[in-house]
């Protein structure tokens, strides 16, 4: 773990390497897809210790939620609990509805949906057009997503995004680059900040605006580990993923207490009232999978008292 690693204080991770270690060694957990052939092969092998579960609880679209709330789009912020916001911005892409993309009915991430939420997150941080053709075509190619958009259709969704939710562009870009002219510093959450010393134009503007989402999310989830360490010596922290943490839990009859435990700590409300565009706090909701391995992860519910744990966790 590099503690110095990024600008936006995400997690930064390398190989061990002489003189820590006598050959290379170590994987970045954090960096194995959930897409494509090789992704689904590599989590398959990492598997539990004897009597652990996995336990993968992850914050639900939290940079996304941050923008909304830094643009002061009460609207928009409350879209993401009662529609699937990303399945919703593909049909104004591609026609159709929202249930026609809606990970929730299909049961999995289709193509459409995966551009929708990718172009999303590229106009929250004024990406421009060929940027976001080329974010989306290599993701695609890489996590072997089967689609592909020109500069011109990455331009008209970017378009639409602009008429859906113009308050990132008007208050919260605005709101960045005020700040920027004033002092040059940009004050996060966690009493985080950072200072940016580029010329002033588009590319000093676009890093400044993606560093309270970023850094936000991935301090809110440190929190967590924080709080685990403290409170929870039992469960072990496998792996952290920005947005999300890996867990081995004891496979006993408190395991329910324990993710209910988890789940509290990651619903805690972050405080934006000493940012650099003051707020009010904002919760971000989770989404909790367990399995047996870390490829075959099932949406949790709850344990029945006389259903034994790998019952649950098997069917």
């Amino acid at each position: 773990f590099i503690i110095c690693g990024t600008e936006n204080y995400r997690t930064s991770t390398n190989v061990l390497e002489q003189p820590v270690r006598s050959e290379p060694m170590g994987w970045a957990f954090q960096t194995i897809s959930k897409h494509g052939d090789i992704g689904n092969d590599l989590r398959s092998i990492l598997i539990t210790d004897p009597g652990y579960v996995i336990v993968n609880i992850d914050k639900s679209q939290a940079e996304a939620r941050v923008c909304s709330l830094l643009a002061d789009d009460e609207e928009t912020l409350l879209s993401y609990d009662t529609v699937d916001k990303h399945a919703l911005t593909a049909s104004k892409f591609f026609g159709g509805s929202e249930a026609t993309y809606s990970k929730k009915v299909l049961g999995y991430e289709c193509p459409e949906r995966f551009v929708g939420k990718t172009l999303r997150h590229a106009y929250h941080l004024d990406i421009g057009k060929h940027e976001a053709m080329v974010n989306v075509n290599t993701d695609a190619r890489k996590y072997k997503i089967p689609i592909r958009i020109s500069e011109w259709r990455a331009g008209e969704c970017l378009k639409i995004l602009a008429e859906d939710t113009p308050k990132i562009k008007t208050v919260f870009h605005y709101l960045i680059q005020e700040q920027l002219r004033n002092n040059r510093r940009i004050i996060g959450t966690y009493g985080a900040s950072r200072y940016f010393y580029d010329d002033e134009g588009r590319d000093l503007w676009k890093g400044a605006y993606a560093f309270i989402p970023q850094q936000t999310v991935s301090d809110s989830t440190k929190q967590v580990i924080l709080k685990t360490h403290s409170k929870l010596w039992h469960i072990k922290i496998v792996c952290e993923s920005h947005d999300a943490l890996t867990f081995l839990i004891p496979d006993r009859q408190a395991l329910h207490d324990d993710i209910l435990e988890l789940q509290s700590y990651f619903l805690e409300p972050i405080d934006f009232s000493e940012c650099s565009i003051p707020r009010r706090s904002l919760v971000i909701p989770c989404d909790t999978e367990i399995g047996l391995d870390y490829c075959d992860l099932r949406k949790y519910k709850k344990v029945i008292k006389d259903e034994g744990t790998r019952s649950l966790v098997n069917n």
